[in-house]
């Protein structure tokens, strides 16, 4: 006879701290996945740019993080995971740090390299989570790729809301850079786990759909 399905309880036992590690830091990586190109939007208006120039910068965006999930999917290995997870939010946090200063094409190359390096380390995470519960991989991603995106969204309208009452956009991006340094810092805490792949869902029309907001 089939095995009677597992309690949510069942699921958690000897997780709950890890799974929690998880989203937390997920939801410090989504504060720049989703934040960047909303901020970007308003940065520009500041500046008075015009429509297309905004709306290319935000493209490259968007390129990067495709760039990125490619990357991973494609030539990433199992034995490189962890070193991703820490390796390549630290590698952004400068990058985010310098775009306020950045304009024309500087800035959207520089934008497009922060996608890439967040691409590349989104889909690790969600694969990491997957494997912490082998047995209810779509709980684990609901919670790297649903609760994440909700919290980090929601501290990105924060950020947001106090960046307009202060009249400067560029201190979001210092905010992001901060989260993902954190992000990177508090992988030192995740277990180790055997190395194994499992199939990730992309995370390119989420970004998308923070980026119209």
């Amino acid at each position: 006879r089939k095995d009677k399905p597992q309690s949510l309880g069942q699921l958690f036992r000897g997780r709950k701290q890890s799974l929690l590690l998880v989203l937390v830091i997920g939801s410090l990586r989504i504060i720049a996945a989703s934040g960047v190109p909303v901020m970007i939007g308003y940065l520009l208006a500041a500046r008075n740019a015009d429509a297309t120039q905004t709306g290319l910068v935000q493209s490259a965006f968007m390129l990067g993080i495709g760039l990125g999930g490619l990357t991973c999917a494609t030539l990433l290995r199992a034995h490189h995971e962890r070193l991703i997870l820490w390796l390549c939010p630290l590698l952004v946090t400068p990058v985010l740090i310098v775009i306020p200063s950045l304009s024309g094409l500087a800035l959207a190359a520089v934008v497009c390299l922060s996608g890439i390096l967040l691409g590349v380390s989104l889909p690790v995470l969600i694969s990491f989570g997957q494997q912490l519960m082998p047995g209810s991989p779509r709980i684990a991603s609901s919670i790297t790729m649903g609760v994440s995106w909700g919290v980090g969204g929601g501290i990105v309208s924060i950020i947001l809301a106090a960046c307009q009452f202060a009249g400067r956009f560029d201190l979001a991006f210092h905010a992001f850079a901060v989260a993902t340094a954190a992000s990177s810092v508090l992988c030192i805490w995740l277990p180790v786990l055997p190395a194994a792949r499992t199939t990730v869902v992309p995370v390119v029309p989420v970004v998308l759909a923070g980026a119209t907001t």
